[in-house]
């Protein structure tokens, strides 16, 4: 199947957005990309990039990695699939085998509306895609409540006219030292 996005020049602008953040805090990480397009592994080229995908038979809420096992998680374009149920457990379990920080995008209902939409103009008998409300950034501050976690939403300007259609928001665990990052990323290699 041709994918009807294609020619959409903001298709992939949250993993764009993402991978800038990576490569700004953390340039010699050991990545796990979880579920979402698979568009990582090239948007991160200098990174040893691990894919979780469904399609390869991986629980995304029961990773098969050891704690701490990677130092950055980016997830793109999965949160709004899952369940409401299932959404803190993902998250979570990124957490756990993540060591220093995760990256998640959070799509703003508007922009899933959209994209629902556009799918329906392109594509004959698409059933709606978005069947949840998009996670929002409150919804993810009560996820970690009491969880000891830092969590930010960085900012990066829309035009005037243009409310940015996601929102990147990068949880820190713990800091990472640049003596403490060289090691465990090499010792992957």
């Amino acid at each position: 199947m041709v994918d009807p996005l294609a020619w959409w020049p903001g298709k992939y602008a949250e993993c764009r957005r993402i991978a800038r953040l990576v490569d700004d805090r953390m340039p010699d990480a050991e990545i796990l990309a979880s579920g979402g397009p698979e568009i990582f592994p090239e948007l991160l080229e200098g990174h040893r990039v691990v894919r979780a995908r469904i399609a390869d038979g991986i629980d995304l809420c029961r990773l098969p990695y050891p704690d701490d096992a990677f130092d950055v998680g980016v997830s793109a374009r999965v949160l709004e699939l899952l369940p409401p149920a299932l959404r803190a457990a993902y998250v979570r379990e990124l957490l756990r085998v993540c060591r220093y920080r995760l990256f998640l995008a959070l799509p703003l209902q508007p922009e899933l509306e959209s994209i629902d939409k556009i799918k329906n103009a392109y594509v004959w008998d698409v059933s709606r895609v978005w069947q949840y409300p998009a996670m929002q950034p409150e919804d993810l501050e009560r996820v970690l409540e009491g969880c000891g976690l830092t969590v930010t939403f960085p900012a990066e300007a829309a035009g005037p006219d243009a409310p940015a259609p996601f929102v990147i928001a990068e949880i820190v665990k713990t800091e990472a030292a640049p003596a403490m990052l060289a090691p465990a990323s090499l010792a992957a290699h």
